[in-house]
């Protein structure tokens, strides 16, 4: 855990994207010392930046940070220049609030200079900003006879399902995804411009796959064009897919049964040169080797220092059957749409 922003005054390093809405508040920090912030009428968008932090490549980390508002509109800012949260805040009453954020690092080598940033989108008032922090999280997964699940994923029976949940406090990371190359992270989508790539590794805990499909959900320019690969191993690569004309409804590709040869399945998707899209959604299906079972997973983000918890990320519920059965997902499409938005639907288990 690195402190670079305290309410003990430590605030070298950090600077502003422009003067205008700068702001320096000195006495007014959660301990009496200074604190630096934001201010704005409503068309403003300043951010302040971070001395660099050394982070390591493909990796998971937290950022926090204390923030009291004084505000009639706008919005909080928080991340990395390529992964960004946009919450919008209004007064906190003069209370300071922790916001944070989950963050997964690029694929840039071993390890690389971050710059953590802290700002607003359209205030109309004043944000305050103190203990800002850098965590090194490891994400625990639930497990249930043997089988490992973070969010997003489920088995119902011998089909495993994995939606992204871009829109819950994990953003856009989650158990399977293995890499992102060029591809932002804006609160609740990727941003998928010319040449980038995301990754997603699929396995089981050892078990084999029958069949697969990918979903992918994204919207774009008509010409836009990307490509989906298959591997075995994350080396040597197969196209099973070349996608066009992209909806919010998604395209689905399925994965011939030649390229499920182990027991696990790599997924890249690349956008074409001079294409963009925005990433609402990926899932992936597949049928699975082994015993059935009835389990959806969840994730818990512990600091690495500490061990203290930094964010908790539960399996939204599946569990609508009045006799204590589980409704799969193409039986009951409302209710696990529900559920992989993040909202809070019943529970009768």
């Amino acid at each position: 855990m690195q402190d670079f922003l305290t309410a003990a005054g430590e605030k070298t390093g950090w600077r502003t994207t422009s003067v205008a809405g700068r702001l320096l508040a000195p006495g007014k920090g959660l301990e009496g010392s200074g604190a630096i912030g934001v201010e704005g009428v409503g068309t403003n968008n300043c951010k302040w930046l971070s001395p660099p932090v050394t982070v390591k490549s493909g990796s998971v980390y937290g950022f926090s940070a204390m923030v009291k508002a004084d505000a009639r509109g706008g919005s909080v800012t928080l991340g990395t220049p390529t992964m960004n949260l946009t919450k919008y805040l209004p007064k906190t009453h003069g209370k300071w609030v922790e916001e944070k954020m989950v963050v997964f690092t690029s694929d840039r080598g071993k390890t690389y200079p971050e710059t953590f940033r802290l700002g607003e989108y359209r205030l109309n008032g004043t944000f305050l900003f103190d203990n800002a922090r850098v965590h090194e999280l490891k994400p625990v997964y639930a497990e249930k006879d043997g089988v490992s699940l973070g969010h997003g994923e489920r088995i119902a029976g011998a089909r495993y399902t994995f939606n992204t949940q871009l829109a819950r406090p994990s953003r856009s990371h989650a158990r399977p995804l293995y890499a992102v190359s060029g591809v932002a992270f804006n609160s609740d989508h990727f941003d998928a411009g010319s040449g980038s790539s995301f990754t997603y590794r699929h396995e089981v805990n050892g078990r084999k796959w029958r069949s697969a499909s990918v979903t992918v959900s994204a919207s774009g320019k008509k010409e836009a064009r990307a490509t989906v690969e298959v591997s075995a191993d994350g080396r040597t690569w197969r196209k099973a897919a070349e996608l066009e004309n992209l909806s919010v409804a998604g395209v689905r590709v399925e994965i011939p049964a030649d390229m499920l040869t182990g027991t696990q399945v790599f997924v890249r998707f690349t956008v074409a040169v001079k294409s963009w899209f925005r990433i609402h959604g990926y899932t992936f299906e597949g049928e699975i080797e082994g015993p059935e079972m009835h389990f959806a997973g969840s994730t818990r983000y512990l600091d690495a220092e500490t061990g203290k918890e930094f964010e908790r990320v539960d399996a939204p519920s599946f569990y609508t059957d009045g006799y204590g059965g589980v409704i799969d997902v193409r039986d009951a499409p409302f209710a696990a749409w529900t559920a992989l938005s993040g909202w809070k639907v019943p529970k009768s288990h």
